[in-house]
This record gives C-alpha cells, structure tokens and sequence, in this order.
C-alpha cells in the first residue's frame, strides 16, 4: 500500500490549527527546529515528517498514529496494569508481553523465549530499529533472523540494516509506515513502545480465552514488578 503524503500533510495542518492552536507555519517551523520551507511541504505532501520531528510531538502528547494513519487510537486494554510504569518501563513490558503473547496463541511452551528477553531488555534502551526487528522475527514465528531476511522484510538494503544495528543509521518515516502496512503495529508502537487498543497485542488480546486473558494480565503484573513498577518480587 502507497503512504498517502497528501492526506499526512492534511492531518499535519489539522494538528497545528487544532492542536497546537498555531495559524503561522513559521511558528510550527520553530517548535521543531526545521525551515519553514521543509514544513510547508509537509503540509502540501511533498515530504513526510522524520523521526526527530514524529518523537517530538509524541513527546508533546500529539496522536502520532493519527497523523500517519488517519485512525484515532482508544485508550489500551492494558492502561492500569501500565499506570504506574514510566517510559522506558512501557516499553520493556510492551515488548515482553508480545512474546507472551505470542507464544500462548500457538500454544508454544518455550518460555524460554520470554526469559531471554526479560534478561537481555532489562535495563536497556530500546530503539525503533530493536522493535522493528522483534516485529519481523516474532511474526516469522520467532525466527532468529539474519540481516540479510530483516532487509527483505523491511525494503531496505543489507547495508542499511547492517548500519542501524550498529547506530550508524537512521530510520525513516516510510520504513516504519512500511512495517504498519505489512504487519498492522502501529507507528506508536514502533517509534515509542506505546501499546493502543487497535495495535497487535490488543487485537490478539481479545481472541483470548477468559484464562488465558487472565495468565496474560497476572503475566503484565509480575513483569511490571520486576521492571520496577510494584511491590511483587516473583
């Protein structure tokens, strides 16, 4: 599916009118450190914004799902069990629980699998590139994937994902759009670690048998403990 640039850079100047309440485009130009001349191209289609600008307003609270998009995002499945969690611990535990997930819909008793990942993420930050990765090994049912596959999952060249694992590289707004159209995460999800009721996690949620929702919530509660987030120690 082709990224709509035109329909982006609507929802851009509706966010800027209605959100930011901002009638000049020279003012928004300024918020985010960029030429007037780059942000008016946004706005006719011309560009997509990058990701410095995507994490900025989603720092600023702005639907950056609904920019890119068009979709409104409800409130997650998972927001008390998330309540008392910060950033970094969202993500964490985000990342985890599609593991989880995962292996409970495929009736795959590798727990194994979700151990690593609790030893090898915590206390790590967690890039767009990681999640993007995870992304690709977890719906090619938990392949460890060379950068060769993650290319030609992602559209990009060997060389680029060589580079990103090393942070020599950047991502690009058309590779994360790439990645919501092939696989439905949201862009939130990717460039955030933020979970909504229309992402992966939450569509799978609800397919759920009532116990195996309830294994998945004591499953959040524990994982956010051991993030940090509450008293339990198991």
């Amino acid at each position: 599916m082709l990224i709509r640039y035109a329909d982006i850079g609507k929802r851009l100047r509706e966010i800027r009118e209605d959100e930011y309440k901002i009638k000049s485009k020279n003012n928004m130009a300024e918020i985010f450190n960029i030429t007037v001349e780059y942000y008016d191209a946004m706005e006719r289609g011309k560009y997509l914004p990058n990701i410095e600008m995507l994490s900025k307003m989603s720092k600023n609270k702005t639907d950056i799902d609904y920019l890119l998009t068009g979709k409104k995002i409800g409130q997650s499945v998972f927001s008390e069990v998330f309540l008392n969690l910060n950033d970094n611990e969202k993500s964490e535990v985000s990342k985890l629980l599609l593991y989880k997930l995962r292996l409970l819909k495929e009736g795959n008793s590798k727990e194994e699998i979700l151990e690593t990942r609790i030893r090898t993420y915590k206390n790590k930050e967690i890039s767009s590139y990681d999640r993007i990765r995870d992304i690709i090994e977890i719906e090619n049912n938990c392949k460890k994937m060379n950068a060769c596959e993650i290319a030609e999952e992602m559209g990009v060249s060997e060389r680029k994902v060589n580079r990103l694992n090393k942070n020599q590289s950047y991502l690009k707004t058309e590779e994360i759009m790439n990645i919501f159209y092939k696989y439905k995460y949201y862009p939130s999800y990717i460039l955030c670690g933020e979970i909504n009721s229309n992402s992966k996690i939450d569509q799978a949620y609800i397919m759920l048998e009532k116990s195996e929702k309830d294994t998945i919530m004591s499953c959040a509660k524990k994982l956010a403990a051991y993030c940090g987030a509450g008293k339990q120690n198991d």
